[in-house]
């Protein structure tokens, strides 16, 4: 189990969050659902005239509509450039596979022309590279692809550069689009976006990234729930599950004995997070506990096994639990 805190803890000062229902119509924000979801519609909601609107797919899109709401949030929508200090992380699953699927069938197809722009799109690192173009950020980037866990990779590495100096604001998250090849192959996967803006500075009442713990199934959540009290020195009284409905029982056994009542009673709450969104599950359940008081745990399990969580504090002003 790796379990790692950040000093001085950097703040998430927005949160995007755009996902495609089955019904096909398209949510921004934790409400407000726009009936449609073919590309024109998601396009539309850019309202995009550069001249790399027409080459972009679904995946690089969801990540923008994100990217562009964290800013909003933020209160950044306004500023046009941004520079070598700031930069870019995505988590995926899928990544482009529709588009990877379309280019393979270019390549078997005898009169293709083998579209330079379309090869551009099978890679795993496109949505990244639309963002940062978008909003001119030349500072650190990278794409990660660990699965469902890869949303909180890319966050703690957003943490990473933001706590270290390295960058004064980050753009970090999951984008899935796993497209019609993934349709009946393994765990479904919706199509969503979810990316924060990870700074040094933000209100008071934005969740500051504390600590990042890493294990596998069960015994790790209870491995990292132990690190977190010992490291920290806080209990987490709330936990927010992404990509697993159903766990209160099992995670209420996981728990340390730290984290009981006398009567040994776990103090756990969860909340629970119903829906496969892949690598953005984990930011969206950081959306989830931006409501909450005190610490939070947020916890992003794979079909694998592999266990990611992401310590949150969103204490009121004076009222820090951090030591």
């Amino acid at each position: 189990m790796r379990f790692v805190r950040f000093d001085p803890p950097p703040a998430l000062a927005g949160i995007g969050l755009v996902r495609v229902r089955d019904s096909g119509r398209v949510a921004v924000g934790p409400g407000g659902v726009i009936p449609g979801g073919d590309a024109e519609t998601l396009a539309s909601l850019l309202a995009a005239s550069d001249p790399e609107s027409r080459r972009r797919d679904r995946y690089g899109v969801l990540a923008l509509i994100a990217a562009r709401e964290a800013l909003r949030e933020a209160g950044l929508a306004d500023a046009p450039r941004r520079g070598e200090r700031c930069g870019v992380m995505i988590g995926t699953t899928h990544a482009s596979s529709e588009g990877n699927g379309r280019y393979a069938g270019d390549l078997a197809s005898a009169t293709s022309t083998l579209s330079p722009s379309l090869f551009v799109r099978t890679t795993s690192g496109a949505a990244a590279a639309d963002v940062a173009f978008a909003f001119r950020m030349g500072g650190p980037g990278q794409t990660f692809v660990s699965g469902w866990t890869a949303g909180a990779e890319a966050l703690v590495a957003a943490a990473r550069a933001v706590a270290a100096g390295a960058a004064d604001l980050m753009l970090a998250g999951g984008v899935e689009v796993p497209g019609p090849i993934f349709a009946h192959a393994g765990p479904f996967t919706m199509e969503a976006a979810a990316i924060a803006v990870v700074a040094r500075d933000a209100p008071p009442q934005r969740p500051r990234l504390l600590a990042y713990g890493r294990g596998r199934g069960t015994d790790g959540v209870g491995a990292i729930l132990a690190g977190l009290a010992r490291e920290c020195g806080i209990e987490c009284r709330v936990l927010v599950e992404a990509n697993d409905p159903g766990s209160e029982s099992r995670l209420r056994r996981a728990a340390p004995p730290a984290a009981a009542d006398p009567d040994g009673r776990s103090r756990l709450s969860v909340l629970e997070h119903a829906g496969a969104v892949g690598a953005a599950g984990a930011v969206i359940g950081c959306a989830l506990s931006c409501g909450m008081d005190g610490p939070a745990l947020v916890v992003a399990r794979d079909p694998a096994g592999d266990v990611a969580a992401l310590v949150l504090d969103r204490s009121r002003p004076g009222r820090s639990r951090v030591p």
